[in-house]
């Protein structure tokens, strides 16, 4: 029971508190309140919108740079492959010339 006497006047005095506050500001300190609130709510929806478009440009980039370097590791691939493969051709062509010859299959040798 004295705690919920206790709690009433607490909220009375909250109550007083309230309106005392309302009162110290003047309806155009409001008016000039309610300004800055509304100008505040619209630049923070405005940096909302700019940090939503920022990181999907971010995704979007991160994005094409991928497949960039997939690209260039596809085309560095294929440049070592064919480099290999022409060395592989050099190599044969040049053991071909200084190799002797071997019968061909099936053929007698005399």
């Amino acid at each position: 029971m004295i705690i919920g006497f206790f709690a009433m006047k607490l909220t009375e005095r909250m109550a007083t508190f309230l309106d005392e506050k309302d009162e110290l500001l003047s309806p155009q300190e409001i008016e000039e309140e309610k300004k800055w609130e509304t100008e505040f709510q619209k630049r923070r929806k405005e940096l909302e919108r700019e940090k939503l478009k920022l990181e999907e440009r971010k995704r979007q980039s991160c994005s094409r740079l991928e497949e960039l370097n997939n690209r260039w590791r596809n085309i560095e691939l294929r440049r070592t492959s064919r480099s290999n493969m022409r060395r592989t051709a050099t190599t044969l062509s040049s053991d071909e010339t200084t190799a002797p010859a071997l019968p061909e299959r099936g053929s007698t040798v005399l």
